[in-house]
């Protein structure tokens, strides 16, 4: 293709770094092609311009960061504010009369006893409107102001709440951490409890099967204790029962004898 040839002439005119002659260029070393080139293109830098040619104005900036600038937080303007800055002030007003009046005039609109109603009807509701608004302005305000506290109240404790959900998810983390460590000491724990009830349990069995063994040898030791009363008392009547009262005068005297010779041996001492 042509616009090919041309990039390769330029290519090696480049190469060359050599800046050319008018006369050279128009007797035919190359100036045909170089000045095509340089007319395609509109590029090069100064070294490689012509002499005699003049130079090519700079490439302009598209879109740059200084061209346009974005303009924020601005209401937008009505029709009517855009018609009254061209036509005036007082134009809408006096667009809207001379519209009033045409109807006027061609019967579109008919004064009755109904429109002189509607006339004051609409009076007295622009006067209730300019007399109860501003109060009911302030009082729709205030409500509004706390209905806006009570639902700002509510967002910072459901914020408050959530950051405390959070901070006790984040110390569950840590915890998950521990986890094996804390599954030991909890098994540790676990057989640990499980050794102290096996061993309340055996000194309970030890305990109540002592009672028991306590309670048989406490009943044969009272089996044979009342045995022995039983025969101690028996020989006792037994043997009461043998003396004759001969033998227990004779015991008797006897027993006063031995009281006389002590009394005599201790007179005597």
């Amino acid at each position: 293709m042509r616009v090919a040839g041309n990039s390769k002439k330029l290519s090696v005119l480049l190469q060359s770094q050599k800046p050319l002659s008018t006369a050279a260029c128009l007797n035919g070393a190359g100036g045909n092609d170089y000045t095509r080139v340089h007319n395609l293109y509109g590029l090069l830098p100064s070294k490689y311009y012509v002499e005699g040619l003049p130079e090519q104005p700079a490439a302009k900036e598209i879109a740059g960061p200084a061209d346009y600038f974005e303009q924020e937080d601005v209401a937008p303007v009505s029709l009517m504010d855009t018609y009254r800055g061209i036509a005036g002030n007082s134009a809408p007003t006096v667009l809207g009369g001379s519209f009033l009046a045409y109807l006027i005039s061609k019967e579109y609109l008919i004064y009755n006893s109904e429109a002189y109603f509607a006339i004051l009807f609409a009076g007295v509701v622009t006067g209730l409107v300019k007399k109860i608004g501003p109060s009911a302005r302030e009082y729709f305000d205030n409500e509004r102001a706390k209905e806006l506290s009570a639902a700002e109240a509510e967002r910072d404790e459901m914020r408050a709440t959530i950051a405390e959900e959070l901070a006790q998810l984040d110390q569950n983390a840590e915890l998950l951490t521990t986890a094996d460590e804390l599954y030991d000491v909890y098994k540790s724990t676990r057989t640990m409890e499980t050794e102290a009830s096996y061993r309340k349990n055996l000194l309970e069995v030890e305990t109540e099967v002592k009672k028991r063994l306590d309670y048989q040898i406490d009943l044969q030791n009272l089996k044979v204790q009342i045995e022995q009363d039983h025969m101690a008392k028996w020989v006792q009547e037994a043997v009461v029962e043998s003396i004759t009262p001969e033998q227990e005068q004779q015991t008797i005297l006897k027993c006063i004898d031995d009281i006389e010779l002590l009394a005599a041996a201790h007179v005597s001492a």
